[in-house]
């Protein structure tokens, strides 16, 4: 794992300066996601503004840094008046206003949901804190309410490489990926050359050099819950970076 973890480190550790250059890496994605979609006359599609992550300090501080990916939000507005990505908007720092919005969210903690509720359970396994994991998706946007099209999800996801240099500077221990129906191209786009290691029925160990060790993918968590897998998953996980790791299976 040691050897895994230096593939993809930067040697970043300031919790101030993560941010401040995890700020500038959402810049220049948003300007250039917004000039992506004017040039191919996308902006119509109802585009919701991107998910940009926001870690809280327990995450800095937690026992194991956990980051889990959903697929795409269910909408995701910086208000009722701008709903969608727009050319002319007179807000000058969407970006913080984006980051706020992340932190204000509180990583779903008041949400009674099949997915919400795996986050946290999850998260419980390993550390103390509710706000110690770090909530991504797969798409950075969605569209109209759902997955984006194809041609979206690829520019803005795979070939801007902000996945990558998320995971990167934020160094997570273990990545979840609860990505359920986004076809495995889009992973493959992503993360060029992944290799998928199939560890039971349910999980898949995720292999690529941007990626830690204990990198799983597996479905999401509302098919989990239909399968009865939900639980068993969780303690799977867990289990198998505990174990690797001589960590005792409790959090203190």
């Amino acid at each position: 794992m040691e050897s895994a973890e230096k593939s993809f480190s930067t040697g970043v550790s300031n919790q101030e300066e993560i941010n401040s250059i995890l700020k500038n890496h959402y810049e220049k994605f948003y300007n250039d996601s917004l000039n992506f979609l004017k040039s191919r006359n996308a902006l119509k599609r109802k585009v919701s503004f991107p998910l940009l992550v926001k870690p809280y300090p327990d995450y800095f501080e937690s026992q194991t840094k956990l980051m889990i990916f959903g697929k795409e939000t269910y909408s995701w507005k910086i208000s009722e008046n701008l709903p969608y990505m727009k050319e002319d908007i007179t807000n000058n720092d969407v970006v913080g206003t984006l980051l706020k919005k992340y932190k204000d969210f509180n990583l779903g903690i008041d949400r009674n949901s099949p997915f919400w509720n795996f986050c946290h359970k999850l998260n419980r396994k390993f550390n103390k804190s509710d706000r110690a994991f770090i909530w991504n998706n797969i798409s950075k946007v969605d569209e109209n309410r759902s997955t984006p099209n194809w041609f979206i999800l690829k520019e803005l996801s795979a070939n801007s490489g902000i996945i990558n240099k998320e995971i990167d500077l934020l160094k997570p221990e273990v990545v979840v990926f609860l990505t359920g129906s986004i076809p495995q191209s889009h992973l493959n786009n992503i993360f060029k050359g992944l290799q998928m290691i199939s560890l039971n029925e349910s999980i898949f160990r995720m292999q690529h050099i941007s990626l830690p060790f204990h990198s799983y993918k597996t479905a999401h968590p509302k098919s989990l819950r239909l399968n009865k897998t939900f639980d068993s998953v969780i303690d799977f996980i867990c289990n198998d970076f505990k174990i690797a790791n001589g960590i005792e299976n409790n959090v203190e």
